[in-house]
């Protein structure tokens, strides 16, 4: 509507008009500020939805340290050795001041041991060959350190967690922390739990 339009107007049509522009005016901060607040409540809303079921909680310090190790020697020339585990033990007791036991388990085959220092301390850590893949055994003390907290689902006294896409089986015993890290779950807990019953009897 230009200027020549409203003068053309009855002086009572033209305040009408000019009283609805000016209320429509007034009104528009309100209708902008409520669709601000309405953007960032969704906004805040999304975040809270994202940090609660899309992003998965962050590990804990020895599940990561025990992965990144196993994944480290993966291709390392202790995991290919010849010794038989009554050598492998001798060789991780002279290095560590616990008693050593490498457990032989069912499906598994020893293949190699190294001295590690881990997290501060000296650890002792067995390599084993899986039908689903190589592992890794590590037994260190557990002093100022804490299992994950998630327990294993039918795992007794078992933390289970996973790292970069490996799973990562521990527990406490003798004030040692046992772990087992491999790419299978299950077998894991196998191992774990033959190899606790065979360190507690």
């Amino acid at each position: 509507m230009g200027r020549e339009d409203l003068d053309g107007l009855p002086a009572q049509g033209r305040v009408k008009l000019l009283r609805t522009m000016g209320a429509a005016r007034a009104t528009q901060p309100w209708k902008r500020a409520a669709a601000a607040l309405a953007a960032m409540l969704f906004l805040a809303l999304a975040v809270l939805f994202y940090s609660r079921h899309a992003a998965p909680p962050a590990a804990d310090p020895v599940s990561i340290a025990l992965v990144e190790d196993h994944i480290r020697y993966l291709g390392h020339p202790d995991r290919s050795g010849r010794s038989g585990a009554e050598t492998y033990q001798a060789y991780l007791q002279s290095y560590v001041d616990f008693p050593v036991m490498i457990p032989s388990l069912a499906g598994a085959r020893l293949t190699g041991a190294r001295r590690c220092f881990f997290l501060g301390r000296r650890a002792a850590l067995a390599f084993y060959d899986l039908p689903e893949g190589p592992a890794s055994y590590f037994v260190f003390s557990a002093e100022d350190l804490t299992l994950p907290p998630s327990r294993c689902a039918g795992g007794g006294d078992f933390a289970c967690s996973a790292v970069q896409g490996y799973q990562v089986v521990t527990w406490k015993e003798a004030g040692l922390i046992h772990a087992f890290v491999g790419t299978s779950r299950s077998p894991l807990l196998e191992m774990s739990r033959a190899a606790q019953t065979r360190s507690s009897g």
